[in-house]
This record gives C-alpha cells, sequence and structure tokens, in this order.
C-alpha cells in the first residue's frame, strides 16, 4: 500500500489515538484492548508505523468497535450507534454469558506534542453507562462534563462530528449534499467547528439575552402602572411620617410642660400641707388648753351663772374647732 507525501503530512497533523479499552459495549462482554500504530511511512525508521485494520466475519463486531470511539467521544444519537434506546449499547447477555450491568471505553490519546491543551503527555477520555441510566464522563480519571469532553476535543480536530471517524455511505452522502453541507463538512474537517460552536452558543446565549431583555421591558411595561401608583403612595407615606414626627415632638414637648407643671403645683401643695398642719398643731394645742381651762372651771361652777359661763366657752369651742377643720 503506497501513500503520497501530502496524504502522510495530513495524517501526521492529528492526534495519535494510541489505543481503545472497550468494557461491556455491545458484543465486547470481556475487556478488550485495541492498540493502534502512529501514522507514518512505515517504510522509514525503526518504529513501527502505518495503519491498523481490524479485520473479520461478519458479524464479529468490526462496527462495534467504530460505535465505541464514537460513542466515547460522546455521540448522542442512538440512531447513528445503531441502537434505539441508550441500554442498547450495554452487552445483553449470550448463552454462555449473563447481561452486564454497565459498558465503559476509554480512549487514550498520545499528548506528547501538546494538541490537545492539557499539560499531560497522554489524556484519557472515559465514558461510562448504567442500566440505571445514570452516566459519567472522565478525563484523566476526572469527572467531567459531556460539554467539557466536547471543547477539549473539538480543540485537538477530532471532535463527534470532526469527520475523523467515516462510517459507510458518508462518501457517497458527501458528494449528493448541498453547498452548505459540503461547506460544513470542510469546516469540521480543517478543525473549525470548535469556533463555529462557540460562535452558535454565544448566538444562543445572545438571542436568550434578548428575548429576558423583551420579557424585562414587557414586565416594566405592565408594573409602570403600579409603580407610579407606588410612588405617590411613597410620597403620601413620607408625608405622613412628617407629620407623624411633627406630632409626636409637640406631643413630647406638651408632656414635658405637663409634668413640670404637676412637679412644681405637687411641690407647692406639699409646702402648703406642711404649713397648714403647722396651723392645726398650734391650734389644736390651744383647743387642749381651752379645754383644761374649762375642765377646772366646770368644778368650781356652783350657780347658774357660773353655769351659763361655762356654756358660753364650750360653744366658742366647738366653732373654733369647726373652723380648724374647714
Amino acid at each position: 500500500m503506497h501513500f503520497t507525501l501530502q496524504t502522510l503530512k495530513t495524517l501526521q497533523t492529528l492526534v495519535y489515538l494510541k489505543k481503545v479499552e472497550i468494557s461491556g459495549f455491545k458484543s465486547f462482554a470481556n475487556k478488550t484492548t485495541l492498540e493502534f500504530l502512529p501514522a507514518g511511512n512505515f517504510n522509514v525508521g525503526n518504529d513501527a508505523k502505518g495503519i491498523t485494520a481490524i479485520v473479520g466475519p461478519n458479524g464479529s463486531g468490526k462496527s462495534n468497535a467504530s460505535d465505541a470511539i464514537k460513542w466515547a467521544m460522546g455521540e448522542q444519537s442512538m440512531k447513528t450507534l445503531r441502537g434505539k434506546k441508550a441500554e442498547d449499547i450495554i452487552f445483553a447477555g449470550s448463552g454462555t454469558k449473563a447481561r452486564l450491568s454497565s459498558a465503559q471505553v476509554s480512549l487514550h490519546f498520545d499528548n506528547s506534542d501538546k494538541r490537545i491543551p492539557l499539560e499531560f503527555t497522554e489524556v484519557i477520555i472515559t465514558r461510562k453507562l448504567y442500566r440505571s441510566g445514570e452516566s459519567e464522563y472522565l478525563i484523566n480519571g476526572n469527572r467531567s462534563r459531556l460539554l467539557d469532553v466536547s471543547d477539549l476535543l473539538a480543540k485537538a480536530g477530532v471532535g463527534k462530528e470532526s469527520y475523523c471517524v467515516i462510517n459507510q455511505g458518508m462518501s457517497d452522502a458527501l458528494l449528493n449534499a448541498s453547498p452548505t453541507d459540503r461547506r460544513s463538512v470542510l469546516e469540521d474537517a480543517a478543525g473549525v467547528k470548535q469556533y463555529q460552536i462557540k460562535k452558535d452558543r454565544a448566538l444562543k446565549k445572545l438571542d436568550s439575552t434578548r428575548e429576558n431583555m423583551e420579557r424585562t421591558a414587557g414586565l416594566i411595561r405592565e408594573i409602570e402602572p403600579h409603580l407610579r401608583m407606588l410612588k405617590r403612595q411613597a410620597e403620601k407615606a413620607q408625608q405622613g411620617r412628617v407629620v407623624a414626627d411633627e406630632l409626636k415632638e409637640k406631643q413630647t414637648k406638651l408632656f414635658s410642660f405637663l409634668w413640670h407643671q404637676f412637679q412644681s403645683e405637687r411641690q407647692q401643695f406639699s409646702s402648703e400641707k406642711e404649713a397648714l398642719g403647722a396651723t392645726m398643731m398650734n391650734m389644736q394645742r390651744e383647743v387642749d388648753k381651752m379645754t383644761d381651762e374649762l375642765n377646772r372651771e366646770s368644778g368650781k361652777a356652783e350657780d347658774s351663772g357660773a353655769e351659763q359661763e361655762l356654756d358660753k366657752k364650750k360653744t366658742q369651742i366647738r366653732h373654733q374647732l369647726n373652723n380648724v377643720e374647714r
């Protein structure tokens, strides 16, 4: 088999897939490792180079190996993987071996030339799927997202849509494709797909942002009347707070004035009460003195004249006591 120099240069620009490890994927019940030669002129140098071919009879699993590579790269279409539902890719069992609960495929890329933008000499992309429906992606053993895997492979020029895997019928489809479709194929083959993906994502985000802005503008138009009403209510509430503050201030001043007035009157009343008490004590002493005098006079009185004098003094004393009580 002969390769032109240009063909070899083209092959050498691609990232090198060293090997594929398949376990539980379709017909690969047992763990299977496929190792590939690096691209190059196998007549030059001591290291083996060239093309690795997988041969076998119909039904031996050759196409399943290709499907495994596409699946590990992030292929989501079950039609492309020749299945109906996700769990169809998991080994379904045979007469001698029970079905498996998961499928796993790992792609080992040589990254000594750093074509893949990671600081590793070897990059391993792994995809797992369980019958429960759970799945996971790993990059060098670290859990990752499908988006991360797709971006990484697109930057290396080997994404699931980079045409590094060509199925039967794709050549005819390319010849019969429209100019737009051919352009898409050429963009993928030229390695600009990653930029197209970023552009598409940016456009989607832009459209989403525009929709959000339109919804926001609609909401603003809808709530503007309510905002004006709320503004008026807020102004009235502010005025009410000002009036309430003024009222509170005046009430405080009034209560302070009344309190000081009450304290002053209370102090004055207390002073008058003390003075009145002293006066009553003096009058009580006078009453006691007069009572003693009456008692002495009462013992001496023997005639009617003296008795009348005694009644007169008693009447005077009663008048004085009544005046004091008032």
